[in-house]
């Protein structure tokens, strides 16, 4: 809109850490990968059936990938899982946000494998790859819209190229193999979202970037 780099600000979406804080329940015994969001072509749903065979050649039938959300795309994922032999995709459906938390506490790391779709849209944010980071999973996340700038790579998560599978599957396949690292990621992940999304930070952020207030009520 020509408004010059200097005075553009972005201040992403908040999450609240306070309620997307592990309580230290049992993971699921089998590796659970776990997407989360609308069922449509930009956040990569198409590719899950893909990741879910290579990932049966490669490690068998320990680990599912559980779908959290609906959408267009839902029938294709449905198609799929009645017409090959084994699925390892479990397809939850819409879930309330105290379901979404249960779902995240008994996962072992997110995936994200979005790219941009035919009309050149994007993920923005993500706000649910920092949800899950707050709830100390690592995640799997591709370099589309602004995903990528709240993770950091190889620190809370890996980055992959769109459309990049294999690498995607490389990524959880590492997870998968490294219970230690996975957790120590985990761990600086939580790090990460409360230092730099949570409510309280990214507030301060808008009031004394934005507003250029130096306290609450100052002038």
């Amino acid at each position: 809109l020509g408004f010059k780099d200097d005075i553009i600000k972005t201040i992403p979406v908040g999450t609240d850490t306070q309620f997307f804080a592990s309580s230290k329940q049992t993971k699921s015994s089998v590796f659970t990968i776990i997407f989360i969001g609308r069922l449509i072509p930009l956040k990569g749903v198409a590719l899950l059936p893909e990741i879910d065979q290579i990932l049966q050649k490669q490690i068998g039938d320990s680990f599912e990938i559980i779908v959290v959300g609906d959408g267009p795309l839902r029938e294709d994922l449905e198609r799929y899982n009645n017409e090959v032999i084994k699925s390892n995709i479990r397809i939850l459906g819409r879930l309330s946000i105290e379901e979404v938390f249960k779902a995240l506490e008994r996962s072992h790391v997110l995936l994200y494998p979005g790219y941009s779709d035919e009309q050149g849209r994007e993920e923005t944010q993500g706000v649910i790859i920092q949800e899950a980071m707050s709830m100390a999973l690592p995640v799997v996340v591709t370099d589309v819209g602004g995903v990528a700038e709240a993770v950091a790579n190889n620190v809370t998560g890996f980055v992959t190229s769109q459309k990049d599978v294999l690498k995607i599957v490389s990524k959880l396949r590492f997870f998968y193999e490294n219970k230690e690292i996975t957790s120590q990621m985990g761990k600086e992940a939580r790090k990460l979202v409360t230092e730099k999304y949570d409510l309280q930070v990214v507030g301060n952020r808008l009031i004394k970037e934005v507003y250029k207030i130096k306290e609450l009520f100052g002038e």
